[in-house]
């Protein structure tokens, strides 16, 4: 596993990172206007991602509610990541091929392939990144392991919605991140 010292942090601006979608398209994963939540999993390999994932869409409904567009993302190519969607279900967009390159100027932690993994390319670990509207980050969670940087759906919704209630009588949490410059 490799990292490089460069790391994204809160109240700074997600970069411009376009990925070819399992529908055939391409995603810009920065704001683009709307806020997002960038869930980076290792792979569909990975039992750990891949319950994150499940949980995800079980409470997608609640991040709906608050017009959080999930889009999840890997190293996996685009067929191995569409016959994965397919076989579980899932509702929001996948974007594939994640690179090294990307990797890195995301501040991931990278890992190469090992033998009890069949594939034969670099990946991340998890990381998720909450992305508002004007592009900056509010939220960050990276992990240097498979069993970490897992996010909690109901804490994130929750602390999202007391962010925004108290924007109305206090504008400054417009501008409040968890983490600090």
């Amino acid at each position: 596993m490799a990292s490089n010292s460069f790391k994204l942090i809160p109240g700074t601006q997600f970069p411009k990172i376009i990925l070819p979608t399992i529908s055939g398209n391409e995603i810009n994963l920065q704001s683009n206007g709307e806020v997002k939540l960038i869930v980076i999993y290792r792979g569909q390999f990975c039992p750990f991602c891949v319950a994150t994932l499940d949980q995800i869409q079980e409470k997608l409904s609640k991040l709906n509610e608050l017009n959080i567009k999930v889009i999840a993302v890997s190293a996996d190519p685009v067929d191995v990541t569409k016959e994965f969607v397919a076989k579980k279900g899932y509702t929001f967009p996948f974007a594939s091929n994640l690179t090294v390159d990307n990797i890195r100027q995301l501040g991931l932690y990278l890992s190469d392939p090992t033998n009890y993994i069949p594939q034969t390319y670099s990946f991340s670990e998890p990381a998720y990144f909450l992305v508002e509207e004007d592009n900056s980050i509010r939220y960050v969670d990276v992990s240097s392991h498979p069993f970490g940087g897992r996010v909690n759906v109901d804490y994130l919704v929750n602390g999202y919605k007391w962010v925004k209630s108290n924007i109305i009588d206090h504008p400054e949490f417009k501008h409040v991140v968890w983490g600090s410059k």
